[in-house]
């Protein structure tokens, strides 16, 4: 086939809409109360170290990536993991704000990130809920320490010489 500049059109519509079949990145106003309030009841488990009501809010494959570089738990691991720290007492305490929603083309997968305070100072968190059995449940989340830009350079000097990238 000689490729020509329609043909290259005609490719380039097909790129386009293949693209747009799968993922519009959709904004959901972060007034959302809906998952507001799955997200925010979730926190809230945690702050009064409620288990059931922190776990069942997650989906059974669902994945929570913490802080430190080792921490990486599917739903059952963490429940086997840190179930101690959720026994009627605060596991940890986050107040949420600044939280946005990006919804995906199958109407049942939402993306969100928001920022979070926390005992570590700011945080970052990004995370998907998807819909199952017509509920919403939060299947993956990853928590970052937030670090200003403005303190970087005092933040690397905390750090092991072999921790930061030399170019």
């Amino acid at each position: 086939m000689k490729f020509t500049s329609g043909n290259f059109l005609y490719l380039l519509t097909i790129a386009f809409s293949l693209t747009s079949l799968s993922f519009t990145n959709v904004q959901v106003a972060s007034s959302n109360k809906e998952f507001d309030e799955i997200i925010d009841a979730w926190h809230h488990a945690a702050a009064t170290g409620d288990s059931v009501g922190f776990f069942s809010r997650m989906t059974e494959d669902a994945l929570y990536l913490g802080t430190d570089e080792t921490e990486r738990w599917t739903r059952t691991t963490m429940g086997k993991d840190l179930g101690k720290f959720f026994n009627g007492k605060k596991a940890w305490h986050f107040i949420a704000y600044n939280r946005i929603y990006t919804a995906l083309d199958d109407k049942n997968t939402i993306l969100f990130d928001e920022s979070l305070k926390t005992w570590m100072g700011p945080c970052k968190s990004t995370g998907m809920m998807r819909k199952v059995k017509g509920k919403w449940l939060i299947s993956y989340y990853n928590l970052n320490v937030a670090v200003s830009n403005a303190v970087v350079q005092n933040y690397l000097k905390l750090l092991k010489e072999e921790e930061i990238l030399k170019d």
